[in-house]
This record gives structure tokens, C-alpha cells and sequence, in this order.
């Protein structure tokens, strides 16, 4: 059994660390031990002995697009476990236990000599966030935990100021929108768009797109893409993680609306199960419901979900 799980961990990072590459996130530090300055607190459970180290399987650094002047220091935990638990309460309970893990350590990582590392000269802030990967290896890839997550209280104390939690379902998400996005246009360029924030003034005049995900749009259910076809021409993409309604469909036109100051040529709206041949009809009815009709006339709804059903698309 001991065996199987090393292996099981191994794969887990070995998957973990093809998908960070996926991301942009391709200067991290894996596998690597830091300090522990709180060891009786930190101790393991059911052991006497003061804990030593903390073990962080990536650590990535990087200047917020998002944020001015501010690095985030992504703290990133892999779980690979062959199945999730079945109940909400065993999803819960065992959740807990990966978030103390992570929290223990970011507690103990800003007096890490590498916490103080800045990318940049412009970097005035530090932040430190932690990601944890819970990936089972048997369920369903589409699989999802965070929603059967029960609500619970911080009763053991925890240091930590956000730890952002990707499962199967969010992994997925993030790969299968990747790989639409580079594969959207003939020899096009795509890259993650950074809206204006309100707390990105001096970075997004010059920069409102790039290659690293920010750590905010982890485990979203909505990845924005800028795409540049082989004729310059700019696309919005808008990936959902959700199925096509009406209502999904109304939200998201006025979401891009308000992302893109009518930059882009087209926006794609694509979902995870659009049909054309079944909700055709529900598009136009909720298109003719915007007064702004050059901006609606852009807009096409697609799926990012490519097979032989998608061909019918326009």
C-alpha cells in the first residue's frame, strides 16, 4: 500500500506539473523543504516529536497582473488519492485536514529567505496564497468536490489569508479551455486576459493580456482569453464551466460587455454542452434583448468541448 501511494503522489505531481506549464506558471520551485518555526503547534497528528520542516511541492513567484506592484508568492500543495470520499461530510473532514497542512506552512514560509525574493524592481508588496491540487485518479475527470463541500468554521487556529482549492473537475476545465483557445483560430496566439480591476491602473494600459494565469482565476468557472488570429484581428474568448441556460447566457453577454470597452472583433461565448442544432433559437431570443446591437452582432456561442457534434457550428 505504501508503495502504490508514493507512486499514486508521484503521478499527481507529475500531472500537476504538466498543467502549471500549461498555465505559464513555468519558473516554480518543486520539491522543496522549508524551515518550521512552530513546531509544537505544527507537530503531525499522533506524534510527539516537534515538527522540522514543512514540504511544498511547487512554489511559484510571480508579479500580479491584476494588482499593482504586488508579487504573489503561490504556496502549492498536490493531493493524489485514487478516489474522493463519497459523503459531503467525508469531503469536508478530509478537506480540513489538506487545508491545516497548507496553512501550517504559508504560516511558516514568510521567514523562508525565498519569500523575500522579488521578480522585479517594482514589486512593493508581497502575498502569499496557497493553491491545493485534490485529484483523484479513478473518478470521473469532470468530477467535482468543491460544490458538495460543507460550510465549517476555522476552529484550529489557522494562519493562512487565501488557499484556492482545484479538483478534477476545475483541472479539467483549465486543460480542455487551454487547448481550445490555442486551437480557436488557424496560427493564432492566445493569452489570458487581465481586465482592468480597479488595482491594476499602472499595469493594464500596457499589458491586459499574457501567458500566466492568475492565481484568482485557479479554480473560477469562468477563464477569459485574448486571441489573436494570423490577420491581427482581436477575440474575446469567455471558456464557462457551466452548462448552457438562458439565464447563464444573459449574465455572460453582459459580462463581456463590461470586460471589453468593444476592443474586440468577435467574442466567443463557449460552454461546455452548447448545441447549436438545440439552443439556436434561445441565443437569438436572448441576443435581441441588448440595445447594443454592433456589440451583440460579435458574439457567437460555441462549445469548448470538441466532437463530432460540435462540427455543427458555424
Amino acid at each position: 500500500m505504501g508503495e502504490k501511494s508514493k507512486k499514486s503522489g508521484e503521478y499527481g505531481e507529475k500531472s500537476v506539473g504538466n498543467l502549471l506549464k500549461k498555465i505559464g506558471w513555468v519558473t516554480n520551485i518543486n520539491g522543496i523543504d522549508i524551515k518550521c518555526l512552530k513546531g509544537e503547534k505544527h507537530k503531525l497528528d499522533g506524534s510527539t516529536s516537534n515538527r522540522q520542516t514543512h514540504g511544498i511541492d511547487y512554489l511559484f513567484q510571480y508579479p500580479c497582473p491584476l494588482i499593482d506592484r504586488t508579487q504573489q508568492n503561490v504556496v502549492i500543495s498536490v493531493k493524489n488519492r485514487k478516489t474522493y470520499p463519497k459523503t459531503s461530510q467525508g469531503i469536508t473532514s478530509k478537506f480540513k485536514e489538506f487545508l491545516k497542512d497548507i496553512s501550517y506552512a504559508i504560516e511558516c514560509f514568510p521567514h523562508d529567505p525565498r519569500s523575500r525574493h522579488r521578480v522585479d524592481n517594482t514589486i512593493k508588496s508581497l502575498e502569499t496564497v496557497g493553491v491545493i491540487f485534490w485529484l483523484s485518479s479513478e473518478d470521473e475527470v469532470s468530477k467535482g468536490i468543491i460544490e458538495h463541500m460543507e460550510m465549517f468554521r476555522n476552529t484550529d487556529d489557522l494562519v493562512y489569508k487565501t488557499v484556492y482549492l482545484v479538483d478534477n473537475k476545475r483541472a479539467t476545465f483549465l486543460l480542455e479551455s487551454i487547448n481550445y483557445a490555442n486551437n480557436l483560430f488557424e496560427n493564432c496566439k492566445s493569452e489570458f486576459y487581465y481586465p482592468d480591476t480597479g488595482f491594476n491602473i499602472q499595469n493594464i494600459g500596457s499589458k491586459k493580456s499574457g501567458p500566466v494565469l492568475p492565481v484568482q482565476y485557479i479554480n473560477s468557472n469562468v477563464l477569459p482569453f485574448k486571441i489573436i488570429d494570423a490577420n491581427k484581428t482581436q477575440s474575446l474568448l469567455l471558456c464557462l464551466n457551466d452548462n448552457f441556460s438562458e439565464d447563464y447566457l444573459r449574465r455572460f453577454i453582459g459580462l463581456a460587455q463590461n470586460l471589453t470597452q468593444k476592443w474586440p472583433h468577435h467574442v466567443i461565448l463557449a460552454f461546455p454542452d452548447y448545441r447549436e442544432s438545440e439552443n439556436k433559437e434561445v441565443v437569438s431570443f436572448v441576443k435581441s434583448e441588448f440595445s447594443d446591437k454592433d456589440f451583440v452582432d460579435r458574439i457567437k456561442v460555441k462549445s469548448f468541448k470538441q466532437d463530432i457534434r460540435t462540427l455543427e457550428e458555424d
